[in-house]
């Protein structure tokens, strides 16, 4: 059997086990919604090999210790510079995400120019990435953020369907959802969500009652959907994504 390019890439470490635990906290953060779970993961990565870089840069973004993400942030800094490759450029996006997400958790403003910078930055990154790497699912994860971003709910759409991936991970159907119920096709929302239910093997997945709160929220059911995102937030209390609708909801 053929083994892909993709297959093989190790993201900056030498460590098998180590690359296994990063690529767990990649499925368990964006495919079950499980943060809590994926902090353990990167932090087993960056255990076994403290040389791992990308592996520190998830370490910053999850992590709610304003100090040890700035710690992160200053070595990254040093490292985007020193790196080549893809290291160095998927570095570069990872530290502009950690910048924009400590300001917010600081409750500082971020600059407008920033963050289209970021996304302008993770779009061609990630494009470029999959070119020579095309199955690395939670890069291509990222880039159809980035497509939504940019061009709106009915690219990011078009794109699923288009690549032919809302299938090929619970995180792509639960973002098909949610994109359905942001363009108001809720029919078509609900029906991504029956599926994502099928995919997932256990029904105590944290992503089910975020993508439905979402949905809700987008209806304008707010009252049921600070249910839903209640569920989500005691099946994980870090589940950020989830803290900030929850916010939105009580205002």
């Amino acid at each position: 059997m053929l083994i892909s390019k993709a297959q093989t890439y190790d993201f900056g470490t030498g460590s098998k086990e180590a690359l296994q635990s990063y690529q767990q906290g990649w499925k368990e953060i964006l495919d079950l919604g499980e943060w809590t779970k994926a902090e353990e993961s990167f932090r087993k990565a960056v255990a076994i090999d403290p040389n791992f870089d990308l592996a520190w840069a998830q370490v910053g973004r999850i992590s709610n210790d304003p100090e040890e993400r700035k710690e992160i942030l200053e070595k990254l800094e040093s490292m985007v510079i020193t790196s080549d490759g893809w290291i160095g450029r998927l570095l570069e996006v990872y530290l502009g995400s950690l910048v924009i997400i400590d300001a917010k958790d600081l409750g500082k403003a971020v600059d407008p120019k920033l963050g289209k910078d970021f996304i302008q930055k993770l779009y061609q990154t990630s494009q470029e990435f999959l070119k020579e790497y095309p199955d690395e699912t939670y890069i291509e994860a990222e880039y159809i953020e980035a497509i939504h971003a940019i061009y709106g709910g009915n690219a990011a759409l078009d794109s699923i369907s288009n690549r032919g991936i809302s299938s090929k991970s619970p995180f792509f159907k639960s973002y098909e959802s949610m994109v359905y119920a942001e363009v108001e096709e809720f029919e078509s929302a609900y029906e991504s969500l029956k599926e994502l239910k099928q995919m997932l093997e256990s029904k105590d997945s944290p992503t089910l009652p975020y993508t439905e709160a979402t949905i809700l929220e987008a209806e304008g059911k707010n009252e049921e959907a600070l249910v839903s995102i209640n569920q989500c937030l005691e099946l994980d209390p870090k589940h950020s994504l989830a803290k900030r609708l929850r916010a939105k909801l009580l205002q």
